[in-house]
């Protein structure tokens, strides 16, 4: 299905969206150490996220990590869908980016678990 097809179907309030993402962003950032910040604030992108997944992939040991992120990679491309559709619910022009981070720190947090 196109995304534009998904995207009429998601559906949001309309009152004060944009500051809501904003608000939920900043808190979500706040929380996080040094480290796990930056790594959010690196990755900004779908690509970004992909070469850092084909990264931590490589120095993986773990047959347990190797097979999550062999899931996880081929996933990419739906999470960029929700995405877009995201942010075409919002508003065009809120910031959605640090999604890519927040996936890369849920991905290596589990991956590390495995090892």
């Amino acid at each position: 299905m196109p995304p534009s097809t998904i995207c009429v179907e998601i559906t949001f309030r309309p009152e004060h969206r944009v500051e809501q993402w904003q608000t939920a962003v900043i808190s979500c950032l706040d929380g996080l150490e040094r480290d796990d910040k930056r790594q959010v604030e690196e990755l900004k992108s779908i690509e970004a996220l992909n070469e850092a997944l084909g990264r931590l992939h490589l120095e993986s040991q773990s047959t347990a990590s190797l097979q999550g992120l062999s899931t996880t990679i081929p996933s990419l491309p739906h999470f960029n869908t929700f995405s877009i559709c995201f942010k075409a619910s919002i508003d065009g022009n809120v910031d959605t980016s640090c999604v890519w981070g927040m996936m890369y720190l849920v991905v290596e947090a589990s991956t590390s678990a495995m090892k």
